[in-house]
């Protein structure tokens, strides 16, 4: 069976394009980001350890 990824450039109404398409200026090469998420969740970049983010899901 073959696996699929769908992805949405706007989640919960919100247009996230410009996100994923805008080069961050610490690539090299690619496009920015992918990404994946829960509404409702917060920010998780200042949990530093996988307990404070499994406590926060």
């Amino acid at each position: 069976m073959s696996k699929a990824w769908v992805v949405r450039p706007y989640p919960h109404g919100i247009n996230r394009i410009k996100e994923f398409l805008t080069k961050k200026e610490n690539q090299d090469e690619g496009n920015g980001i992918i990404a994946i998420g829960w509404p409702n969740i917060g920010v998780l970049s200042n949990k530093s350890t996988k307990e404070e983010i499994k406590k926060v899901l």
